[in-house]
């Protein structure tokens, strides 16, 4: 079985999302659709019984995650983000927006903390 990363299959899908997909995507539909799942995701049972909560840092073509980190640290949640370090992934708090705020930028331009 090949591995994710060798994978020609999906090195294709990458370059067809990137290429065709995601451009095609209007900036009124990512608004819609974080919407969307805002409100989908703060009226589950799931999100209000959490107290831990793993979320990504989205960037401008995907559903934006901010609105959604906002009311995690209104409601005083645990907010675990991840950082890359080569291929290792690790999940690191965030204390509160201030701490959010002085995440470093990576070189795609994606607040992510550091591995310490």
């Amino acid at each position: 079985m090949a591995s994710a990363i060798g994978n020609p299959l999906k090195k294709v899908l990458r370059q067809r999302m990137k290429t065709e997909v995601i451009p095609a995507i209007s900036a009124e539909s990512i608004v819609e659709q974080s919407k969307a799942i805002y409100e989908k995701v703060i009226a589950s049972e799931a999100f209000r019984q959490a107290k831990d909560v793993s979320i990504y840092l989205s960037t401008g073509s995907e559903v934006d995650t901010l609105a959604l980190l906002r009311e995690l640290f209104n409601q005083q949640k645990n907010v675990f983000v991840p950082t890359y370090n080569g291929r290792l992934m690790e999940m690191v708090r965030v204390k509160d927006w201030a701490d959010y705020e002085s995440l470093p930028l990576t070189k795609w331009h994606i607040k992510q903390p550091s591995i310490k």
